[in-house]
């Protein structure tokens, strides 16, 4: 059922990524991989910061899953993204931004995760907080005017495209959080009150164009401060979750081991569709070298996601095999992890070839005959009216 269920959400990522992004979305999603990235360097316990080092590939993948995935499959998903700080607390609504509370409800997931060793669960919350948390240090999402002069998205962009220009200040300590809603408030407040500087040289002066400007030595100071702020801020939400489970990290050496699974139909005619999922020893979706058999026919899946391979045989192979129950065969081989198979028994459909109809006259033969029956009609007519 666990795998199952890890299957099930990477293919709802793959079909889910290709669906509109909506507008609320903040940072670049390579800007919430590098801020992640180093988010992981700054927890404190060694055994701990091993566990995440060691699935940072996966971390990578899970914070962007709030706008590669959440966002199209949960209408409730969008405002977890921002705060519109300036509505008051007596006319404020669910679309005027819940970040605050998101930050605190996720990390209480992350700690019950943990505590029930579930860590492909607890890996994917992970990255969903660090991108709420990461999303709060976007000015633009801690106000109600979000998108001056169309600049939401240049403001976005900023972290991944001047990553090589920014300085960082990590030097902060990492400390478990008394109160997670009310630190990322702060956050939020901290943000709002830089939408001036932001602004400033995105937008300049509203009324000259000119004035508009994508980069500027304050605004790589700022977005320095930020990214910085947003990953000290992570490690900080992260070792909280881990401090509140007060368990210790799984046995990484469980993990070098390989498995696979495989959903194929059970009856095939014009083409057939397989899913590979692939798994360490601690169910964590890993990429692995994965290839299929389909009786005499092989060939090589298609990575689709982390773990997650496409397997498509058309009907030209198909065919060959009409009319029989066929095995369909995934191998995953990863240096390292060692190897792991899975099959499945499709029935192969054979293609009804449509029998010929009796050919009968041609439209023009029938035309002919009609207009010669015509002609002679008419003829024998003038015949008995001249005898007349």
């Amino acid at each position: 059922m666990r795998r199952k269920a890890v299957a099930a959400a990477l293919a709802v990522g793959v079909v889910l990524s290709f669906l509109p992004v909506y507008q609320s979305q903040a940072w670049w999603s390579n800007g919430h991989r590098l801020m992640t990235t180093e988010a992981i360097k700054l927890i404190p316990d060694p055994e701990w910061r091993q566990f995440f080092e060691h699935y940072a590939y996966f971390l990578n993948e899970t914070c962007v899953w709030p706008d590669s995935i959440y966002k199209a499959e949960d209408p409730m998903e969008e405002p977890r993204h921002y705060y519109d700080l300036e509505i008051p607390p007596e006319k404020r609504t669910y679309r005027d931004g819940v970040l605050p509370q998101a930050v605190h409800n996720y990390t209480m997931a992350m700690v019950e995760a943990l505590k029930r060793g579930d860590w492909f669960e607890a890996l994917a919350l992970a990255g969903r907080v660090a991108h709420y948390v990461e999303d709060a240090h976007q000015p633009y999402h801690a106000t109600v005017n979000y998108n001056p002069m169309d600049k939401h998205g240049l403001a976005d962009s900023l972290v991944e495209k001047h990553w090589s220009e920014l300085t960082l200040d990590l030097s902060a300590s990492i400390e478990p959080i008394d109160n997670l809603t009310q630190f990322a408030f702060e956050i939020i407040v901290d943000s709002n009150q830089k939408v001036a500087r932001l602004n400033a040289t995105l937008i300049g002066d509203p009324n000259d164009p000119s004035d508009d400007r994508e980069w500027s030595d304050d605004l790589r100071d700022l977005i320095s401060e930020q990214a910085s702020r947003a990953i000290v801020a992570v490690a900080r939400v992260w070792w909280t979750a881990i401090t509140l489970a007060g368990v210790e990290p799984p046995d990484l050496s469980q993990s070098y081991s390989i498995s696979v699974d495989l959903a194929a139909p059970d009856r095939a005619k014009t083409r057939l569709l397989a899913e590979a999922t692939v798994l360490d020893g601690l169910e964590i979706p890993l990429d692995a070298e994965v290839t299929w058999t389909f009786g005499q026919d092989s060939g090589e899946a298609r990575r689709a996601d982390v773990g997650l391979y496409k397997i498509r045989i058309d009907s030209e192979v198909l065919q060959k095999y009409a009319g029989q129950t066929v095995t369909l065969t995934v191998k995953a081989t990863k240096e390292g992890y060692g190897t792991a198979e899975a099959s499945a028994q499709v029935y192969v459909e054979p293609l009804e070839i449509p029998t010929p109809q009796p050919s009968g006259p041609s439209l023009e033969l029938k035309w002919v005959a009609l207009i010669a029956i015509v002609v002679v009609a008419a003829v024998v007519v003038i015949l008995l009216l001249r005898r007349r």
